[in-house]
């Protein structure tokens, strides 16, 4: 059983092009992302899906600086650029990251790998959370199916939307957020110019940012207000 995380990122991003090479503290956002997946020590490999086209050749950089593998494909199609980088990589259960959330819950994701794993499931989700936090959990399988049925742009561009509009045919497993970290208006992942300026916040004002909770996180956003 080999488990991957796959961490989409590209430097063209279309709401906040560069995004992943805007520094936090001295260090990339990239770096900063692969910093806390390397946290969770039940993956085998942690690969950046990049695209192939030149503006990622920093992409690449910055993760082969980080120590991490690289996989490059389309910059358009998401779900053929992951589907394409698990078989390459022979990844059984593939962990869905983006660069977007250097703020990753890792103790959250140890709580889905484990159920998971528990319920054989197809793919696992959370929903609640604060936005940014979480990450998906998906068997090769499944993205398999995903990659020959999809069909719609949605489809191709969040990789696994297909298996939530078709539900009944896979083996679905929600965890659900708790009440009190059932917090949805959270919002701490990077998409504009005033969502990086919210998360340095986080990262001048905590002294170890990787021992961070969704507790602090939580606490921390209400003392923003």
């Amino acid at each position: 059983m080999k488990t991957d995380i796959i961490l989409q990122a590209r430097m063209n991003s279309s709401r906040l092009p560069g995004k992943i090479a805007m520094r936090l503290k001295g260090r990339t956002v990239l770096e900063h992302v692969i910093d806390r997946l390397k946290m969770f020590d039940r993956a085998d490999d942690i690969i950046v899906a990049t695209t192939s086209t030149e503006a990622d050749d920093l992409t690449c950089a910055i993760a082969g600086n980080a120590g991490v593998k690289v996989f490059r494909g389309s910059e358009d199609n998401v779900l053929e650029r992951y589907y394409l980088c698990a078989k390459e990589y022979n990844a059984d259960q593939v962990i869905r990251a983006t660069a977007d959330d250097p703020l990753t819950s890792i103790e959250l994701l140890n709580a889905m790998y484990d159920s998971h794993m528990e319920k054989t499931a197809d793919y696992t989700y959370s929903d609640g959370y604060p936005i940014g936090v979480q990450e998906e959990i998906v068997s090769f399988e499944a993205l398999e199916r995903c990659h020959a049925l999809s069909y719609k742009q949605n489809h191709f561009e969040h990789v696994l939307e297909y298996i939530l509009e078709n539900e009944s045919d896979f083996r679905v497993n929600l965890l659900s957020a708790p009440i009190e970290l059932n917090r949805p208006d959270v919002r701490i992942t990077l998409d504009t110019i005033d969502d990086f300026r919210i998360i340095e916040k986080y990262y001048n004002s905590f002294d170890n940012i990787k021992t961070i909770t969704i507790h602090d996180i939580i606490e921390y956003w209400e003392r923003l207000k």
